[in-house]
């Protein structure tokens, strides 16, 4: 086998195997491992402070119905104003550096993924138009930029909150921290099963985009035969099928991620509701002060957060697995013709 063949061999491009989300992420991701880091740290440094915020309500509100200086009460607002800026700051940091990874690690996917259809034989080329390739090279790659950029991030995000609010909760009072750990746990058992109805729908979407791609594009290549023959008309009513067919997956699988989503959202508020009745029950005992209460009810605000955008991320995650898919199954097309060792056989006259 020449060099340029052992160059192109797509079992020796880094993504010639089988593809799996977690190699996939690793594999991207390892060259700018300083970028991924930077960003880790943002992430942790900005979630810190979004959980300390709340004690220094807290604290402000204890110490104002306990008839503390103004001064201490001015200093104790000016740090809660110093971390909610800080917090922003950071989130907008963290957003520039996180988009600017993923598109830089999906762009060498989609350099090889380019690289690896190019070798393939005529066969392949037949059967697959050049508008689906397209769709599918720059489309199913750009959703794993989406993938990475949102998805990833907010998981580690909405994990780390999820343990920081529930230990901070258990510190503050062990009835809140037991009970509000126990609606996560019933949480997540909910809402994880009920999103995986979405995923069939999201991939017929993507394929019902794809065939409308190639549709088009070999329409676009033959303009000239099109106008000749005066089919214009004609394959104007060609595009509809394919257009209703995208219209009525898109639809579907939008209304089906908005059903979960709302039903989602219409669960997580009893995690509010049990927060605040707990808290206002335990107040009355005197066992919390009000500051007290006021930083139970901003953790059970920040706590259905991470929950509600673990559900909402899952459609992001729904659009890559159903991308990943399809990138996977081109990475695994083989060329039918397949190269020689270079070397002629020997007859009987050498």
């Amino acid at each position: 086998m020449n060099n340029e063949s052992k160059r192109l061999n797509p079992q020796t491009t880094m993504f010639g195997h089988r593809l799996r989300t977690q190699n996939t992420l690793l594999i991207c991701l390892a060259p700018h491992w300083r970028k991924a880091l930077l960003v880790t740290f943002l992430l942790l440094f900005g979630l810190g402070l979004q959980i300390a915020n709340p004690l220094v309500l807290r604290h402000f509100i204890d110490s104002a119905q306990s008839a503390q200086p103004v001064f201490r009460l001015v200093g104790t607002a000016f740090v809660y104003l110093m971390v909610a800026t800080s917090v922003q700051l950071l989130s907008v940091a963290q957003a520039y550096l996180t988009e600017d990874l993923a598109w830089v690690t999906t762009n060498r996917m989609r350099s090889e993924l380019t690289r690896h259809c190019l070798q393939l034989d005529m066969s392949f080329h037949k059967v697959h138009q050049a508008g689906e390739m397209l769709e599918r090279i720059d489309g199913d790659v750009g959703q794993l930029a989406g993938f990475f950029s949102s998805f990833v991030t907010s998981v580690i995000a909405n994990a780390v909150m999820l343990v920081g609010v529930l230990a901070v909760m258990f510190a503050l009072e062990w009835h809140l921290g037991l009970a509000q750990t126990a609606f996560t746990v019933i949480a997540l058992c909910v809402l994880f099963p009920v999103q995986r109805i979405v995923l069939p729908h999201f991939i017929k979407w993507r394929e019902a985009s794809a065939e409308q791609a190639a549709f088009l594009e070999e329409r676009v290549a033959g303009t000239d035969e099109i106008r000749t023959s005066g089919a214009g008309r004609y394959t104007a009513f060609r595009l509809i099928p394919f257009q209703r067919n995208v219209y009525d997956k898109a639809l579907r699988a939008r209304m089906m991620a908005r059903v979960s989503w709302t039903a989602g959202e219409s669960f997580l508020l009893l995690g509010q509701v049990i927060s605040v009745g707990l808290s206002a029950y335990l107040l009355s005992r005197g066992r919390i002060s009000i500051g007290t209460v006021f930083a139970v009810y901003q953790y059970a605000v920040l706590l259905t957060q991470p929950l509600s955008e673990l559900t909402v991320r899952m459609q992001f995650f729904q659009r890559a697995s159903a991308s990943l898919a399809r990138i996977d199954e081109l990475f695994q097309t083989k060329s039918s013709i397949l190269d020689g060792n270079d070397e002629l056989p020997v007859g009987p006259f050498d």
